[in-house]
């Protein structure tokens, strides 16, 4: 289990760079700061803890949704590792 607090994000834009083009448009669409910071640290956190397991940069990931829409990993190192990812904090949801 990894934990982050999002608060704890010195780099937003760093982080952000880490996003493919879908994960930044759910991160765009949250109206208020706290879940979008949220989204921000369990996105990236993601990606960088697939990273020390693999030999793939954080960015690279590519992930794809089964069809109860949760995300799973699409690429580059597809069946090398897996990922959940729980949001512990209210108000977690982008606006549609």
């Amino acid at each position: 289990m990894w934990l982050a607090d999002p608060a704890a994000i010195h780099d937003p834009d760093g982080a952000l760079a880490l996003l493919d083009d879908e994960e930044r448009a759910v991160h765009a669409r949250f109206l208020i700061e706290p879940p979008r910071r949220l989204y921000l640290a369990a996105h990236a956190l993601v990606r960088l803890t697939l990273s020390r397991y693999a030999d793939v940069p954080p960015a690279a990931w590519r992930f794809a949704r089964n069809d109860y829409g949760r995300p799973h990993v699409a690429g580059p190192a597809a069946g090398a590792a897996s990922t959940s990812t729980c949001r512990t904090r209210p108000g977690s949801s982008p606006s549609p």
